[in-house]
């Protein structure tokens, strides 16, 4: 339901599936529902087949004017959202799903590994995160709060 609302949004376009300001404005969401939620720092590899897309990875970026880092939500410390999977669909594989949701292991939150078949899986790690998330995420605050104030408007 909220990645539905959000394409209903007009920034939601404009921002190109930039995760943070998805993980921002998620975070904002399910706060505002009571759910203790943390914006971490990760990367994530997707697999089709045998072919893999590092997302967020150290000196990878996909296009100019991208940040080599990656943010995902953690939802009640148990359920991971990843609403910045655009880039994966426009530069890797179309039929890959633009947001996922998954549960985790509390205790081990990273490596999580899922499969989602047909030969498509995603793996998020954080054996490395870009060493300036915080001023990146301080730097989209601006873009998440008014994402989400856009979505409130039309759920």
């Amino acid at each position: 339901m909220l990645l539905a609302g959000l394409q209903q949004t007009e920034l939601w376009g404009r921002i190109k599936g930039s995760c943070f300001c998805a993980a921002g404005c998620v975070s904002l969401a399910f706060a505002a529902l009571g759910r203790q939620v943390r914006v971490l720092p990760c990367y994530a590899v997707a697999t089709k087949d045998e072919r893999k897309f590092a997302l967020g990875y150290k000196n990878l970026v996909a296009a100019q004017g991208q940040v080599d880092g990656h943010v995902v939500c953690l939802v009640d410390e148990k359920i991971l959202i990843d609403f910045g999977l655009r880039n994966v669909q426009r530069y890797f594989c179309p039929e890959f799903p633009e947001a996922i949701a998954c549960e985790v292991d509390p205790s081990n939150i990273f490596p999580t590994e899922l499969a989602l078949g047909n030969g498509l899986k995603i793996e998020w790690k954080n054996d490395w995160v870009h060493p300036k998330m915080d001023a990146v995420m301080s730097d989209n605050k601006p873009f998440y709060e008014m994402l989400y104030k856009q979505y409130q408007a039309v759920i």
